[in-house]
């Protein structure tokens, strides 16, 4: 298979841990990695539902609308493709509309899908007679994904015959030639994929519905500033039945119905993924369409907010009204030019082993067939299968409920059998259901005191206080004489689980070491007192004693003074002597 960009993105900033795409995608293509769910391009069959079931709006289609507008700003001309559910997406009155707001973009051809529709049912029906293992048509890509990648067993019994889109993608080609680019428009996100996968069929880029009603909003183009206009070319009559389920036999007038002997017509998941499994299909005809009720469900049109059964009501309407559509249509093409082939995609073939999934299953407590709840809440059917996508890689060990449950009872309880604090749970008539180590140890108490009232160790008048008040929390510090225990305590109600709640915080330690405290205290001032009167003493017998040699040494300068005078005058009359 080529490499193809994703058609899927999801916003990391908006994905919570739900699980929600998870347990609403047929084929599990998601992995889990960080709590954030993400498409998993190669296992993903491009049905949408991720997108419709994503509550944050976190899953997103890729955007084409810049690629359209290079094309028409190309030195091509373009045509467009448009799929017949556009009559029940659009209001009735805008959709002789539709023609005229394309040529004013730049389309210079604008056809109707279904102009090669019924040659494909045609083709379909007459490769099925020539071999009864070939007996499921092709015209739906998302079921074509399905079993592509799932049911590989059963690629040899798909009708290797173009759908609609690729026939219609080559007939436009040949009639308008190379300097045509194509355009697919429809509600079939899956069809991005198979026009990249069939470039040789000359569908260049398809835009869904959504895209393109997106893009009229922010150009601010309004329907009723255009007048009505035409195709260029138009299907058949019976042809625009192909969205709705059965609508690829109703265009060669087939009418299959439930007692057919020959012809199937199936929609939705959970009719497919039934089918598939079934022994008994090789003698019908299968026309799958895996939207449900067809294509008029397509995830490329959820803008559209009407109802299934008002958009099946409308085309019928519009049908019925439309006088100028031909009863047959001839795309004159070559035989060569009808067939495509499948492949063998198969995404479950990694071979992993029993071990494997052992491990996982021991890893999360499920070792053992009765504790596997199978309860879905990790999005996965069966506790078996998530172990499969944990060795594939594809989901984590945390996104078991029960498992995680689990673990945060064990961290709990460890939390409150290493609490410094004693603890201690009582239920409505205060007899003990549980307490801690540290309540132990303060109260000298047993596990034999379990289910007895709590008076049979400390006063109960808190907690009764706060039966009868169920708002009040007591908080106090209490002496406990009988343990030479002197506590912090708090005591408050938990309604709901119908329990008392008394946590004891020990403050024997700090009042002795307060007591100790002032003792040293006292001690120290003491001292400081006594040093200080010495110091004082010290410092008045230093006072005198300095005064004292004061006066003596003021004695000596004075004399130092008077002897250096004299020897100065002396020296001074030698020298006047000597000049």
């Amino acid at each position: 298979m080529n490499q193809i960009d994703p058609v899927i993105f999801t916003d990391k900033a908006k994905c919570e841990d739900c699980y929600r795409c998870l347990r609403n995608c047929t084929v599990k293509a998601i992995k889990i990695k960080d709590g954030q769910a993400f498409v998993e391009e190669n296992r993903c069959i491009l049905c949408g539902k991720c997108i419709e079931q994503c509550p944050q709006n976190a899953k997103t289609v890729r955007n084409d609308i810049d690629k359209m507008l290079d094309i028409l700003d190309g030195k091509s001309n373009i045509a467009v493709s448009i799929a017949p559910s556009y009559l029940g997406f659009f209001k009735k009155w805008q959709v002789r509309r539709i023609p005229s707001i394309l040529r004013s973009m730049g389309f210079d051809y604008i056809s109707e899908t279904v102009a090669a529709a019924p040659e494909v049912s045609k083709k379909s029906i007459e490769i099925n007679k020539k071999n009864n293992n070939k007996n499921m048509t092709t015209s739906c890509p998302v079921f074509v994904n399905y079993i592509e990648k799932y049911y590989p067993n059963l690629v040899d019994s798909l009708i290797n015959v173009k759908s609609p889109m690729l026939l219609h993608g080559t007939y436009l080609g040949k009639k308008l030639g190379k300097n045509y680019k194509i355009i697919f428009i429809g509600p079939c996100i899956a069809k991005k994929k198979e026009a990249e996968k069939d470039k040789e069929n000359n569908i260049d880029l398809v835009l869904t519905f959504d895209e393109l009603n997106n893009y009229f909003e922010e150009t601010n183009i309004k329907f009723n500033n255009f007048e009505e206009s035409d195709f260029d070319e138009k299907g058949s009559k019976n042809s625009i039945f192909y969205p709705l389920s059965g609508g690829a036999l109703k265009a060669v007038d087939i009418n299959p119905d439930l007692i057919s002997n020959e012809y199937i017509y199936i929609n939705g998941e959970n009719e497919i993924s039934d089918i598939v499994k079934s022994d008994n299909i090789s003698n019908y005809l299968i026309e799958p369409l895996f939207c449900h009720q067809g294509c008029i469900d397509g995830p490329g049109a959820f803008s559209f907010n009407e109802t299934i059964y008002d958009r099946k009501l409308k085309i019928i309407e519009l049908l019925n009204k439309d006088k100028s559509r031909k009863k047959d249509f001839d795309l004159k093409l070559d035989d060569s030019d009808f067939y495509k082939n499948f492949e063998n995609c198969n995404v479950n073939n990694d071979n992993i082993t029993e071990d494997q999934i052992r491990e996982v299953l021991a890893r999360t407590g499920k070792e053992n067939k009765e504790d596997q709840l199978n309860c879905g809440a990790c999005g996965y059917n069966s506790c078996r299968e998530k172990a499969i996508a944990v060795v594939r890689g594809l989901a984590e060990d945390q996104m078991c409920i029960p498992y995680m449950r689990r673990l945060a009872e064990k961290k709990s309880d460890k939390i409150l059998e290493k609490s410094p604090n004693g603890i201690v749970v009582m239920d409505e008539k205060l007899k003990i259901m549980d307490f801690n180590k540290s309540f132990k140890n303060m109260f000298k108490c047993s596990r034999s005191n379990l289910g007895k009232h709590i008076s049979t160790i400390i006063d109960p008048d808190p907690m009764e206080k706060v039966l009868v008040n169920n708002n009040l929390t007591v908080e106090k510090k209490v002496k406990y004489e009988k343990y030479n225990l002197v506590c912090y305590q708090m005591i408050y109600h938990l309604k709901d689980e119908k329990q008392i709640i008394g946590v004891f915080i020990d403050t024997t330690k700090e009042i002795k070491n307060k007591k100790r405290l002032d003792t040293i205290k006292s001690t120290a001032i003491k001292q400081a007192h006594e040093l200080l009167e010495h110091q004082i003493e010290v410092a008045q017998k230093m006072t005198n004693y300095l005064g004292e040699s004061t006066a003596k040494g003021e004695k000596l300068v004075k004399k130092l003074i008077e002897i250096t005078k004299k020897e100065n005058d002396s020296e001074n009359d030698e020298l006047e002597e000597w000049l």
